[in-house]
């Protein structure tokens, strides 16, 4: 069936996986005092309207990401079949550290979320840097290997060896390097964004999103690459700036909210 079989075999895959989550939120006994399936047809609008709240601005900005890296692919593909085909492999071999960061970004929310609920400020900022740390360590292990063993990672996705392929893999091989230095603030930035979203703050990181990756990020990338004609390296360096940019703005804004929360406690306590 080829690529539509892929398609059918991914909604089937899907479908059955929001049958499975639904079917552990029923049965899981940590689960049973929400009742998530007997409330959905009854809902609560203002907790809808919460939710919506909350929600919205960071669709909006996994959107906004997503549609980055679209646009980063569409502008190496009028560079030539090669330098897209280089491109593809990179997409490839990055989200292999990045999900782990998003991991760790995720289960901190989680955490960051019930600590800041409590009111256990210490704790929310010692989630947060416990959890920016880890996403650290592992991004960086992963630049140090995608910079010292390049042509072996390149080679899963490509005969290295090959005659045809020699031009697509000496610009991999060139991009390795720029993708080495801008996965540790991907990291960082996904783990901070996070870290806000349990902190319930989720219209500012849009807003920060939508100036670093497209503003920053593929302004940047299109004047680099385009106008001072330094082809895929330089929109790969707008690419490396805007999320080092993004990065260093959300975990900016990070600090200044856990500040905040402090502030407020301690002037709480001197009141009482």
């Amino acid at each position: 069936m080829g690529v539509a079989g892929a398609g059918l075999a991914s909604v089937i895959v899907n479908c059955l996986m929001v049958i499975a989550l639904l079917a552990y939120v029923r049965l899981n006994r940590d689960c049973r005092e929400f009742p998530i399936l007997r409330a959905a047809w009854r809902p609560d609008l203002k907790i809808c309207g919460s939710i919506l709240k909350l929600g919205t601005p960071a669709g909006v900005t996994a959107l906004i990401e997503g549609g980055l890296f679209v646009v980063v692919g569409l502008m190496m593909g009028t560079l030539g079949a090669d330098w897209l085909a280089a491109n593809e492999i990179l997409f490839h071999i990055l989200p292999m550290a990045f999900v782990v960061a998003l991991a760790i970004g995720e289960s901190a929310a989680v955490r960051v979320a019930w600590h800041d609920g409590a009111g256990n400020v210490a704790m929310t900022r010692w989630t947060t840097r416990t959890a920016m740390a880890l996403a650290g360590g592992v991004m960086l292990s992963a630049a140090l290997v995608l910079w010292l063993f390049p042509e072996p990672i390149v080679g899963l996705f490509i005969d290295v060896d090959a005659p045809d392929n020699a031009d697509v893999v000496a610009i991999a091989l060139s991009l390795t390097s720029i993708a080495a230095i801008f996965q540790l603030f991907d990291g960082l930035q996904v783990v901070a964004l996070w870290c806000l979203r349990g902190l319930r703050d989720t219209l500012f990181p849009m807003l920060i999103a939508s100036a670093g990756y497209w503003l920053c990020g593929l302004g940047s990338g299109y004047w680099l690459g385009f106008v001072l004609d330094t082809g895929a390296t330089g929109v790969w360096w707008g690419l490396a700036a805007g999320l080092t940019i993004t990065g260093v703005l959300l975990a900016t804004r990070l600090y200044l909210l856990l500040r905040a929360r402090e502030r407020a406690i301690s002037t709480c306590s001197r009141t009482l």
